[in-house]
Parts: C-alpha cells; sequence; structure tokens
C-alpha cells in the first residue's frame, strides 16, 4: 500500500524542526509521514503551503494513481484561491495582502503583480458563504472522482468545526473528525504558525483510529 496525501502547509509540515525555516522541503514529521510509519507503508506527501481548496482538487484530479494507493486529504483554509493558468498555477492567499507582513519576526514582502491579484480578489471577489460552497463542491468531487476509480480516500480539514457549520443538502462526504487549527493553538510549531510535531503524531492517530487503520 502506497499512502498519498494532499494539503497545505499543515500536510507539508512547515514550521517542523527538521525543514524550519525553509518552507520549500517535505518534513518527514508532518503526519503523512507518522501515518506510513504506524500503518507500515510508503508515502507520497503531495502537500503544499499556501494552497487553496481549489488547487487541492487540481492536484488530486491530475495525479496518476496506483491500484494499491491510499488517498488521505487535509482542506485548507477558504480565505485562499488561485488562478490554474496553462503552464503555473498563481496561488492567492491573505497573507499576500499586503504587499508585506510580519512573520516569525521577518518582513515578507510580495511583488506588485502577486498584491494587487490579492488586493484585488479579497476586495471585489471573495465571499466566505461562497468560498464554503466552493470547499464543500472541491470535496464532494474529490470523493466522487476518486471512488469511481475504486481508490479509498478519507478527508478531514484543517478546521471542522469552523468551516463545516453549515452544510448544504447534497453534501454527504464523511469528514473524519479532527480539527487541526485546536491543536496547533495547544502545540504550535517553532513559527509558532503551525502545528508541531506532537499535534502532527496527535492526527496521525486520530487518522488511525477513525478509520480502523484506513480499513474502512
Amino acid at each position: 500500500m502506497n499512502l498519498i496525501t494532499f494539503g497545505c502547509s499543515y500536510t507539508q509540515g512547515i514550521g517542523l524542526e527538521d525543514v524550519y525555516p525553509e518552507t520549500n522541503k517535505i518534513s518527514k514529521l508532518a503526519w503523512p509521514q507518522k501515518l506510513a510509519d504506524l500503518i507500515g507503508c510508503t508515502v507520497t506527501n503531495l502537500g503544499w503551503g499556501g494552497s487553496s481548496n481549489k488547487k487541492i482538487l487540481h492536484n488530486i484530479l491530475k495525479h496518476d494513481y496506483n491500484t494499491n494507493d491510499v488517498v488521505v486529504v487535509c482542506w485548507t483554509h477558504t480565505d485562499r484561491w488561485c488562478v490554474i493558468k496553462e503552464d503555473e498555477i498563481l496561488d492567492v492567499g491573505i497573507w499576500q495582502w499586503p504587499d508585506s507582513r510580519k512573520y516569525d519576526g521577518t518582513t515578507v514582502t510580495y511583488d506588485f503583480e502577486t498584491t494587487k491579484r490579492s488586493q484585488v480578489f479579497f476586495e471585489h471577489l471573495h465571499d466566505e458563504n461562497d468560498m464554503l460552497l466552493q470547499m464543500q463542491r472541491d470535496i464532494q468531487l474529490a470523493k466522487y472522482w476518486l471512488d469511481k476509480r475504486n481508490i479509498k480516500n478519507y478527508h478531514f480539514s484543517v478546521s471542522i468545526n469552523e468551516y463545516f457549520k453549515k452544510y448544504e443538502k447534497w453534501f454527504d462526504v464523511k469528514l473524519l473528525n479532527i480539527d487541526f487549527k485546536k491543536l496547533t493553538k495547544s502545540s504550535p510549531a517553532v513559527d509558532n504558525s503551525h502545528p508541531n510535531w506532537q499535534a502532527q503524531e496527535t492526527v496521525a492517530k486520530n487518522i488511525i483510529e477513525l478509520t480502523e487503520g484506513l480499513s474502512i
């Protein structure tokens, strides 16, 4: 069995000791590796920082799966979007507007095009209810697409309590009752913005418990 995981920085493992302060590496302390170690299988961690739910769905749909793959998806925050161009994906996130912010004692500055794109999106296009609906559509489509290909799949979000207070009648995906955001508040990583390795391990153990070892 090979475990394939999708998500944002919570899945990639940004802020964990083995990769910090770099943000372009996959952490061995993140929940995908810990889950694979507990199950005793290989893992392909496709989580990446800054990913929107739209981008996560896109990555799920374009991946080339094998028959023994098992997919676990950690869906992300609703204050993110992206533009999928022919040759690149342009991420849009609240952290990109204004043009700089304080992050762990350093100043992160973005180019004019990036900040302008984010400013336009959040001033004129972003709506919380619309993004919640889009998130539920993304999850629904991902599960349907994977089920049709007989790929076992499981889903949870960084904050199930915050993002799923309102279910649409057509939404019938059973989400794992895991609240990553709550765990982060009690167990922050060294960057003070992401979950530490203990929280990551808790998530891995919760997944095993809630899925009976990825068997249901």
